[in-house]
């Protein structure tokens, strides 16, 4: 009875594997780690991974989520914003300089998707690092939502950045790089949230 449950299940695993060779992509693909390009797709590192990737992408990702906050409050938006999620995609130069930017989707309203293009359009965004040069020569193209409270659940909300806790820490020197998001759990409490969702290597 053994032998013929052995030869049952290794029947059934060669059809799946079949199925998928012909259905499928017809190869099989490792997942690619951190930094490592997937077509023009670049991964997007897990939360406190130290690697040179890993440090650049959260540093991105915080620049601009604390300039977004800088252009709700020192320009006195906070009022006129409604709540919603705004989805941005720009593309930058090797050396940070935006070359486009635009509003994918909107659930809020205009003043919301000014202050996210303005936060595009202004923050320093760092030089990107010559180990990651050889994936993305022409620069990168980045998707990143602009969240008011509507919350993000990513990896129990370590995926996002909340300007809130950047206010006095300028992440685009990388003074911010300490900040352990675990210490301010529960981090649905804090209504603005930005988060990457997708980079690849600019056309």
């Amino acid at each position: 009875m053994y032998p013929y449950r052995f030869s049952a299940l290794a029947a059934a695993c060669l059809v799946y594997v079949a199925f998928g060779f012909v259905f499928g992509s017809g190869k099989l693909q490792a997942k690619p780690g951190p930094g490592i390009q997937s077509g023009s797709t670049l991964t997007i590192p897990p939360y406190a991974d130290r690697s040179v990737w890993g440090v650049y992408v959260r540093r991105l990702q915080d620049t601009v989520a604390k300039r977004w906050w800088d252009e709700i409050f020192y320009y006195n938006y906070p009022n006129s914003i409604s709540r919603g999620v705004v989805t941005l995609s720009y593309t930058f130069s090797p050396q940070g300089t935006v070359v486009s930017r635009s509003v994918i989707s909107n659930t809020a309203n205009g003043p919301f998707a000014d202050r996210a293009l303005a936060a595009v359009r202004n923050a320093r965004i760092q030089a990107i690092p010559a180990s990651i040069l050889a994936q993305a020569p022409r620069g990168l193209t980045i998707v990143q939502t602009f969240r008011l409270r509507d919350n993000d659940p990513t990896d129990y909300g370590l995926a996002s950045s909340y300007p809130q806790l950047l206010i006095n820490r300028f992440p685009d020197t990388g003074a911010a790089e300490n900040l352990d998001l675990r210490r301010f759990y529960p981090l649905q409490r804090f209504i603005y949230q930005s988060r990457i969702v997708s980079i690849s290597a600019a056309e």
